[in-house]
């Protein structure tokens, strides 16, 4: 899976839940525009674990790799 799709899939289920602040595209900032909060990531971690089988560390969680959804694929990307 490319990074484009996983952003996709990424971005549907982030604006499936009803706690991000607006909607979410690709290139959206996330963190600090506070569209999201640190359940939300909790919450995404477990997605992102079941949906395409990828561990992420505590290391992955950088300010950069949660800048946007497009940011986080290419770590999903990268461990696939």
């Amino acid at each position: 899976m490319n990074q484009p799709a996983i952003a996709t899939e990424l971005t549907a289920y982030l604006n499936r839940d009803p706690r991000v602040e607006g909607s979410i595209e690709a290139d959206t900032e996330l963190v600090e525009s506070a569209r999201i909060d640190s359940l939300t990531i909790l919450d995404l971690v477990v997605f992102i674990e079941e949906r395409f089988g990828v561990a992420l560390s505590a290391e992955d969680f950088t300010p950069r790799n949660l800048s946007s959804v497009s940011a986080l694929a290419g770590v999903v990307a990268a461990r696939l």
